[in-house]
């Protein structure tokens, strides 16, 4: 394990040290544990993750051709 020193504003620190003394855990296992859920999740844009939408892959050239997916399909 590494050592880090991070900055958090005042309200945020707070917030976690509570969070923190709660189910009586420490602020760093806090911490580890949010990143990990946090960069575990699937890193993608609103729009396509939105089933109710969208539902497929993404055209590589769908930008430079918008206009042909929209229009002429």
């Amino acid at each position: 394990m590494m050592r880090t020193a991070i900055m958090l504003p005042d309200h945020l620190k707070l917030k976690a040290e509570k969070l923190a003394a709660s189910p009586s855990i420490s602020l760093g296992e806090l911490i580890r544990e949010s990143l990990e859920e946090k960069l575990a999740t699937k890193n993608e844009a609103p729009f396509f993750s939105d089933t109710d939408f969208y539902i497929g892959q993404v055209e590589s050239d769908l930008s430079k051709n918008h206009n042909n997916y929209l229009y002429i399909r």
